[in-house]
């Protein structure tokens, strides 16, 4: 078999995975982050910017361009790479409590864990560190850290690693 006929069918493939049973008006879902909808299928024109997860409907691959789809979402109609699409909803992540979460409110949710540590409610309260205390102990850090890499790399060294 030819090297581009192996192509060729690989790409039918993954195109067949990303829609597997849905027809043209079904449902599918957007996986990944950084996904544009865009008003050519050419990739080009007027952006919209869709989450991983969000619903919309799919009306088949483009005339020109077979690996971008055209697609709805809110009543708006566009194109889409077909790697970003999937027939099943990406999974919600588990919160602590044992309750499901969105993956972004999840990812979210440690950001706002960190700040309310007790340096971070220090800073907040302008108690904290300044900006030439933190530099300070980046470079003492970095220093630190390029030490330990020479330690080791002699211990492996002498270890006959």
């Amino acid at each position: 078999m030819k090297r581009r006929t192996k192509w060729a069918l690989c790409a039918l493939m993954v195109a067949a995975t990303a829609t597997a049973g849905v027809t043209k008006g079904g449902k599918l879902y957007i996986k990944g982050s950084g996904v544009n909808m865009w008003d050519k299928a050419d990739a080009s024109g007027k952006k919209t910017a869709l989450k991983n997860g969000e619903e919309v409907t799919w009306n088949g691959p483009s005339e020109k361009d077979k690996s971008m789809h055209e697609i709805e979402f809110k009543k708006k109609k566009g194109y889409i790479q077909m790697a970003n699409l999937t027939p099943n909803k990406p999974a919600d992540e588990v919160a602590s409590d044992g309750k499901t979460t969105s993956a972004a409110a999840f990812a979210s949710s440690g950001a706002a864990t960190k700040a309310m540590t007790e340096a971070g409610l220090k800073y907040a309260e302008g108690e904290g560190a300044n900006a030439q205390e933190v530099a300070a102990g980046l470079i003492h850090l970095e220093g630190s850290s390029e030490d330990q890499k020479k330690n080791v790399a002699d211990h492996a060294k002498k270890a006959g690693l």
